[in-house]
């Protein structure tokens, strides 16, 4: 067997044991525990599972990934003592007490579930830690001082001021916030990235003195700064995003041809006005229908790309899969749109995409809960997510309408002075 157990194994392996729970000992008939012993990184993702007994087989477990489980409680951790890197994602878990048991652990996240502060005091020696939409309201200390990467988009943090106790940061990720005040990020001196976008921070922060930073972000947020002289300032900055024309250089080639427009969006085709969403009608949006006009864009329903017919039963996401009001899982067809997606919008070399809110496939930052009950969540859909992983920027489409009617106030604003 070898070292590394994913999906396509545990089809002959470790998932038909799993299944029924050991109660025949079928696991033990199928793989000796021998071999079971030497395995050092275990993935069960998406694998229906709500219990972690079964770690007392894999006993040198240096990386654990059980993402998108029903798993509520951790206490089978004591088996895996050896632990480095651990992946929660998505598990409703309400007792984290086990994690005591893995106090070594260097890489944790633990994002999409409802962790806390206080439930990560046991971990001294984390190098990474992930807690993106975990519904984090401030920013606490850990005794970590060897945390290199804090990842916290999607939360509700107002402030950084705590920050200090990380000085040794080097990546730092608190998109998507409800920041006001980032001046404690001053001293930080080794960080190299830092995402500030989608906040409500009137003024830059003083990053001046950070001279290991590559990478910044603060599109998006409120600023009176003059930003040309902060790009005067950060000149040493390689990829540097202050509002909307840098996005164009979003990770993109340096081979970038300038004769093209800067701009190419993908956007949802229902926010066009075509007639494919899920009861047959659009979300039509007039906004971005004038703001598109004469710019270079093309349309995409990851639904329809998918094979799934307008109309058609609604869906939503719950645990990790796609689910229709008829209790189907249309998780396949929602991939595959997905996939077919990202193919047209790298066909037409897009970098910015603009999709339809709150959607299984298109919404960003916030989605259904998988209740049908129109309770929003944090999260993304799949094809947002997509986008996102291969480079694209991604434009909720609640966002985007209210960022350009603020742009039109400030420029009517402006006109007004002069």
């Amino acid at each position: 067997m070898s070292e590394l157990i994913r999906g396509v194994d545990l089809e002959e392996t470790v998932y038909d044991a799993l299944a029924p729970l050991f109660a025949k000992g079928i696991f033990r008939k199928k793989i000796k525990e021998k071999t079971l012993a030497k395995v050092t990184e275990l993935s069960l993702i998406h694998a229906d599972l709500d219990h972690l007994r079964f770690l007392v087989y894999f006993p040198q477990l240096r990386l654990l990934n059980i993402s998108g489980n029903q798993i509520s409680e951790l206490s089978q951790l004591k088996h895996v003592p050896h632990l480095e890197t651990l992946i929660v994602k998505g598990n409703p878990i309400v007792d984290w007490s086990g994690l005591r048991k893995v106090a070594g652990i260097k890489v944790l996240d633990a994002s999409d579930t409802a962790i806390t502060w206080h439930d990560l005091r046991f971990l001294s020696r984390l190098e990474e830690l992930y807690l993106n939409r975990c519904n984090l309201s401030e920013l606490m200390q850990l005794e970590c001082p060897q945390l290199k990467i804090l990842s916290l988009d999607h939360n509700r943090l107002r402030s950084l001021e705590q920050i200090y106790h990380y000085p040794h940061l080097e990546e730092l990720y608190v998109s998507d916030n409800h920041l006001l005040d980032a001046s404690a990020l001053a001293l930080l001196t080794d960080l190299s990235v830092l995402h500030l976008e989608h906040n409500l921070l009137q003024q830059m922060p003083d990053v001046t003195k950070l001279t290991q930073l590559l990478y910044l972000n603060v599109f998006d947020n409120c600023l009176l700064d003059s930003l040309d002289d902060w790009r005067e300032k950060l000149f040493y900055v390689d990829t540097l995003i202050l509002d909307e024309q840098d996005i164009a250089y979003f990770e993109l080639d340096d081979q970038y041809d300038h004769s093209k427009p800067s701009i190419r969006y993908v956007v949802s085709s229902c926010l066009m006005g075509e007639p494919c969403k899920y009861n047959g009608k659009s979300n039509a949006n007039e906004t971005i229908i004038q703001f598109l006009q004469g710019k270079d864009y093309v349309c995409v329903c990851p639904e329809q790309l998918g094979g799934l017919p307008t109309p058609r039963p609604c869906a939503e996401i719950r645990d990790g899969k796609i689910i229709n009001e008829n209790k189907e899982d249309v998780s396949a067809a929602y991939l595959l749109g997905a996939q077919e997606a990202l193919r047209i919008a790298n066909e037409h070399e897009a970098n910015v995409a603009i999709m339809q809110a709150r959607s299984p496939s298109c919404g960003k930052g916030e989605i259904y809960d998988g209740t049908f009950s129109k309770k929003l969540i944090a999260g993304s859909g799949l094809t947002v997510r997509l986008f996102e992983r291969n480079g694209l920027y991604v434009w909720n489409s609640d966002r985007f309408v209210e960022y350009l009617t603020k742009q039109c106030k400030i420029e009517h604003q402006e006109k007004a002075k002069d």
